[in-house]
């Protein structure tokens, strides 16, 4: 079940990935769109979504299916993923061996990059990769970067945080030194793993009943803790825990540039009717928190004022949570996991649920997610945790060049957007034509004129609906860029005529 979460948002960010790098491909190459291919992917993502199947309410045949009709469209997808990778790289100029660094957010990003060159596992901090675009990095003009973390079983730090953990290997201090102010509350703890008896009423694997909370364990059987990577950008703790007859494995991660601490973690899960959370009790108050969902976000109480803020216990969100104060807040990211709950400054997000009914080994199997938490100053829209939580779920891609000759210029962007409240979501060519098909969305409630520049002219832009087949409005461009106006979490469908 939560594997097929995680497939399903894998897979959906691939698909992404494949209709950028192809429309490039076909524009700059002129090769084929592999539209065939791609549409059978989405519509496989889209059967995979229906609403027994993604919430873990099917029966396990259903589950084995999915597995393997996910595994056939991601193989099948980085297969055209690595064809259009190729053909670009193959027109990048380089006048020396270098890494090309692909971005394939909607936004420029500074991320960690690793590469292998000569058998060798490389990295560093690679600063403004163009949206929708790439970077060239000559190797030899890679500064050798001066550390900047501490770490040991006990502590980490760097030059946002001080982190504490105690003898079971959970949080007891967050000390944010930008703001000058501890993150949890007091006397709590953070990264707590909580299980609860899970055994509702009626509808095992629909239903989670308030009264889960009665029962409670935390998951304390601590078998080791080492550190794993103690580099210049990044530092990792490594801890393993068993609960029952299961294992828990979470590498621990702060890096020298990033306000994020991460939590990779492997579950070998052998238990039934048990409810597995991740909890982070943080010094903030706050009468709502705020929830991502697809092309927006929502507010849900945080308090248990009234019966309808009590049956509210258990939220949906995508990518992100957020509980913030006017000048400061923290956000729980995940990479697949759709349950929160945040109630009176404990923040907890659902990682396992392991229904018996109508699926007996329901999540019972291996298990492979990510969650950071995101402490920061402002709130969420000033701290950009939209653009964090699409970082955290769309990895950059780095190919290292050899010198060579090309059409393309070291530093490329296909398409971008010059509003941090506005998201290009999706960069593809249209269904019945070859026009290039943009979908915006806008995410923090505010009205926006904003530009896109697209890297080549154009000979017509139209406004249409999200079939693409009405023309709503022509807009003027003037050398591959236009403006409009979008309203407050409005989406857009933009049909580019390039040829």
């Amino acid at each position: 079940m939560a594997r097929n979460k995680r497939y399903n948002r894998k897979s959906e960010f691939l698909y992404e990935e494949i209709e950028w790098l192809a429309s490039i491909d076909s524009l700059v190459n002129n090769s084929n769109y592999p539209k065939d291919i791609i549409k059978k992917g989405w519509e496989t993502i889209c059967l995979n979504q229906f609403h027994d199947i993604i919430p873990g309410t099917s029966i396990k045949k259903v589950y084995d299916d999915s597995k393997e009709q996910y595994e056939e469209i991601i193989a099948a997808g980085n297969g055209i993923k690595d064809i259009a990778l190729k053909n670009i790289i193959s027109q990048i100029q380089a006048d020396k061996i270098s890494v090309a660094v692909f971005n394939p957010s909607s936004f420029n990003r500074d991320e960690i990059v690793n590469y292998e060159i000569d058998n060798q596992n490389k990295s560093f901090f690679a600063k403004n990769i163009p949206a929708k675009g790439y970077r060239v990095f000559p190797i030899d003009e890679i500064t050798k970067e001066e550390k900047g973390i501490k770490i040991s079983t006990k502590s980490l730090e760097n030059k946002f945080f001080n982190i504490i953990l105690d003898d079971d290997a959970n949080i007891t201090s967050i000390f944010d030194k930008r703001a000058n102010r501890e993150v949890l509350k007091d006397g709590y703890k953070g990264n707590v793993l909580q299980a609860f008896e899970d055994k509702p009423h009626n509808w095992d694997a629909w239903d989670i009943n308030i009264y889960y909370q009665d029962k409670m364990w935390e998951v304390n059987d601590l078998q080791s803790i080492k550190v794993i990577e103690d580099s210049s950008n990044k530092a990792t703790l490594e801890i393993k825990r068993k609960f029952l007859d299961s294992t828990i494995v979470q590498l621990m991660s702060i890096y020298k540039d990033i306000p994020r601490i991460d939590f990779d973690t492997t579950i070998d899960w052998k238990e039934k009717q048990i409810l597995l959370k991740a909890a982070f009790p943080v010094d903030i108050h706050a009468e709502k928190a705020t929830y991502d969902i697809q092309f927006g976000n929502v507010e849900r109480p945080t308090h248990w004022n009234t019966s309808w803020d009590m049956a509210k216990f258990e939220v949906c969100g995508h990518k992100w949570a957020d509980l913030s104060e006017a000048d400061y807040g923290v956000s729980l990211l995940n990479d697949c996991k759709y349950g929160y709950d945040i109630k009176e400054g404990i923040m907890r997000l659902t990682l396992l649920k392991s229904s018996i009914s109508p699926n007996e080994d329901a999540d019972r199997e291996m298990h492979y997610f990510t969650y950071s938490l995101f402490p920061h100053l402002g709130d969420w829209k000033k701290a950009d945790t939209v653009k964090m939580g699409y970082r955290l779920n769309q990895p950059i891609i780095a190919k290292v060049l050899s010198k060579q000759t090309g059409s393309l210029p070291k530093v490329f962007s296909f398409a971008n957007i010059d509003s941090k409240n506005v998201i290009m979501e999706v960069i593809k060519h249209a269904e019945e034509s070859d026009d290039i098909i943009l979908r915006i969305h806008e995410c923090y409630n505010q009205r926006t004129t904003a530009k896109i520049n697209f890297f080549k002219e154009i000979k017509a832009v139209y406004e249409c609906d999200l079939e693409e087949r009405n023309n709503l409005e022509e807009l003027k461009s003037i050398n591959g860029s236009f403006e409009f106006t979008i309203k407050p979490y409005e989406i857009k469908t933009f049909r580019l005529v390039h040829k």
